[in-house]
């Protein structure tokens, strides 16, 4: 459960996007408090103009302030609950697209069956949008790395002298210069 709270929460980070939505925020509850009724006696007096929960344990809300709220009076709000555990505002998301840039991918059957159509989402040059190492093991009989599509992607492994017999990483893998091999520990 934690774990898709996080995953809501900061979903904004995944898209790489940060446009806040005006006065929306995801907040998750904390669970020794009873949350079904927060939010329920809207008035005029409230600084709420909606409450919607997203779960069925009432764990997880969408809130919408009034628009008369400034952000600094929304933030103050949200830290004097004493049963909000924590909160992130909400934030547009853009479809990136994700059509593959290469001429002979329909012609390859097996690119679909992997999945790869979904790589294109992400940025070339090998970081994801929260700043993670991308990283794709191909687990095969090898591959031609010195191909050009592949060539600037492929992981050289600095920490390794090549050719030498040696695990000068000491990782458990000998001469894993361009890659191992899990079979033979090289």
């Amino acid at each position: 459960m934690k774990t898709m709270v996080i995953t809501l929460l900061s979903i904004y980070w995944l898209n790489g996007q940060n446009l806040m939505v005006p006065h929306q925020y995801t907040v998750s509850f904390k669970s020794d408090h009873s949350n079904q009724g927060f939010g329920q006696n809207l008035t005029s007096h409230s600084p709420l103009k909606s409450v919607i929960y997203l779960n069925e344990f009432y764990t997880v809300a969408s809130l919408e302030f009034n628009e008369t709220m400034t952000r600094t009076e929304e933030l103050n709000w949200l830290n004097k609950q004493e049963n909000i555990q924590q909160f992130q505002a909400v934030y547009k998301m853009n479809s990136r697209g994700c059509n593959p840039n290469d001429s002979a991918y329909l012609a390859q059957y097996n690119m679909e069956k992997m999945k790869f159509d979904e790589i294109w989402c992400y940025k070339s040059n090998g970081i994801s949008a929260t700043g993670d190492t991308l990283v794709v093991a191909a687990i095969d009989n090898g591959f031609s790395y010195w191909l050009n599509d592949i060539l600037p992607n492929v992981f050289i492994n600095r920490l390794e002298i090549p050719d030498n017999g040696l695990d000068d990483d000491f990782n458990g893998y000998r001469d894993d210069y361009y890659g191992l091999n899990a079979q033979r520990s090289s």
